[in-house]
This record gives C-alpha cells, structure tokens and sequence, in this order.
C-alpha cells in the first residue's frame, strides 16, 4: 500500500504514507515527510562553448534557496561532434 498526499499549504509538507508487505500486525505502516519551504527562488547560470566546429563545452550551475533549504546542482559537458 503506497498513498501520497500534495503538499499542505498548512504547514508545507509532503507526506508519504508506506507499508512493508508481509509484516504480519497492524503496525506495519510508517510515514516519511518532507519539509518544504512556503518561497523557493531558483537561479541558474550556464555557459557554452563551441570551438574548431568539432568541440563543444558547456557548464550549468542551479541554486535554489527557502528558508532553512539550501539546494544546487551543477552540470559539465563535453562533446566532440563529427
């Protein structure tokens, strides 16, 4: 059994509600949340280049920020096209 509820602009949570399969009892399920903030902002900055017509480089970088949420991811490429 797996249910899951949007989040709550009440308290800005996510729940997910989750059993084991083939526990024997009535105590067999367990809930995970997850603490949202009520404003995120996202800024994201990339670049690229394409040099000789063959080689390509790219970067990306993304930060998101709420309160007591910190989240960033980056991105390298590199392509040798032909």
């Amino acid at each position: 059994m797996r249910r899951r509820a949007p989040p709550s602009p009440s308290n800005g949570s996510w729940t997910t509600t989750s059993a084991l399969l083939g526990v024997p009892g009535a105590s067999n399920t367990f809930d995970t949340v997850s603490y949202m903030p009520s404003t995120l902002a996202n800024f994201d900055i990339g670049i690229q280049a394409l040099l000789t017509n063959r080689w390509e480089f790219k970067f990306d970088y993304g930060l998101s920020l709420g309160n007591n949420y910190t989240s960033q991811a980056g991105m390298a490429r590199f392509a040798v096209h032909f």
